[in-house]
């Protein structure tokens, strides 16, 4: 890597960069590796045998009859996973930035509202947060399987409309 990238490693707030961006894919890796082990592991090795023996070859197999049915278990763990990486990545991108941040502070461009900038960039943050977690229960609810878990949002959720008492008989 030092090879290839010379200048890479040269300013110390690269190097932390850099080995941020490591630590972040090592680790994302690993877990995503698991989940896409794990969700083409649910599909039983009979649904392969039988596509074979209707002529699928083993790529045809693949694409038609174990990933659609690994991606529905797949994509739950795989989003909750990707929301991870962004809040994660936040620590990567102070790491990346500290030296700017200081650099602005000593210039006093904000006449001593830091706080507020602070603050104005977590809600930003907040905001993405909630958007990417709102598309990505649309995706879930878009590829659940009925019955498996996943529960259903509000609006699916049948209402339950109260029901008058019969009336008890007059004597």
């Amino acid at each position: 890597l030092v090879v290839n990238f010379p200048g890479l490693f040269t300013n110390p707030t690269s190097v932390a960069f850099s080995a941020g961006l490591l630590a972040l894919t090592a680790n994302t890796a690993g877990y995503q590796a698991e989940i896409f082990r794990a969700g083409l592991q649910t599909v039983h090795s009979g649904q392969v045998e039988a596509a074979r023996a209707l002529g699928f070859s083993r790529l045809g197999a693949m694409r038609h009859i174990v990933l659609p049915q690994a991606l529905r278990l797949i994509v739950p763990p795989l989003t909750n996973e990707y929301i991870g990486l962004f809040k994660a990545s936040t620590l990567v991108f102070i790491l990346g930035v500290q030296t700017e941040i200081t650099f602005v502070a000593n210039r006093n461009a904000f006449a001593g509202h830091i706080f507020e900038i602070f603050a104005i960039v977590t809600a930003i943050f907040l905001l993405i947060t909630v958007v990417l977690a709102k598309v990505i229960q649309a995706l879930e609810s878009r590829f659940r399987i009925p019955g498996l878990g996943i529960q259903q949002t509000r609006a699916e959720r049948p209402r339950a409309r109260p029901q008058r008492l019969p009336e008890a008989p007059t004597p």
